[in-house]
C-alpha cells in the first residue's frame, strides 16, 4: 500500500534529550501502540552527546503520533522538553535538515510543516512541539530557498 503524504507534523518528547528509539516504542506500547508512533527521531546519542536522527516507524506505515491526523502525514519528534525553554542550536539544525529532507522526498513546502499543538482545541491543547511551529516552517523554508 502506498501513502500519499500531504505534510509533515512537528512533535517534542517532552522528555529527556538523551532516548533512543527503543525508550520511546516502550513508552508508546506501554500506551497501547504496537510500535514507536514517530517517523523520524531526533535525539543525543548520550546525555551532552551528539545529535542524531534515526527511523522510527516505516513511513509506509501510518503514524500513531497525532489522533485524526496520521494517515497523509509523516510524524517527526525532537526529543526534549521545549515546553520549558529553547532547542540546543545543534539539535535544531538536526531537526531542520531532517524536515528538510522529508519535503524533498514528498515534494512538500514549508507551508506542509505543522505543529502537534496546531490541531488540539484550545481547551486540551497540548504544548507540543513546545517550540513555536512557525520558527520550525521558516528555517526549513529558508534552507529549501537556499538548496534550489
Amino acid at each position: 500500500m502506498t501513502r500519499t503524504i500531504r505534510r509533515v507534523i512537528a512533535h517534542h518528547t517532552a522528555g529527556p534529550e538523551y532516548t533512543s528509539v527503543s525508550a520511546i516504542m516502550a513508552e508508546h506500547q506501554r500506551r497501547g501502540y504496537r510500535t514507536i508512533g514517530y517517523h523520524e527521531l531526533v535525539h543525543r546519542t548520550s546525555p551532552g552527546g551528539s545529535w542524531v536522527r534515526s527511523a522510527g516507524r516505516p513511513e509506509a506505515q501510518v503514524g500513531a503520533h497525532d489522533e485524526g491526523q496520521n494517515a497523509d502525514s509523516i510524524g517527526v519528534c525532537i526529543a526534549g522538553r521545549y515546553h520549558l525553554g529553547p532547542v540546543p542550536a545543534d539539535g535544531w539544525a538536526v531537526l531542520v535538515a531532517t524536515v528538510v529532507d522529508v519535503c524533498r522526498r514528498f515534494g512538500l513546502s514549508a507551508d506542509d510543516i505543522e505543529g502537534h499543538r496546531e490541531h488540539e482545541p484550545t481547551t486540551t491543547a497540548t504544548q507540543c512541539p513546545g517550540f513555536d511551529p512557525e520558527l520550525l516552517r521558516a528555517a526549513v523554508r529558508e534552507q529549501l530557498r537556499a538548496c534550489g
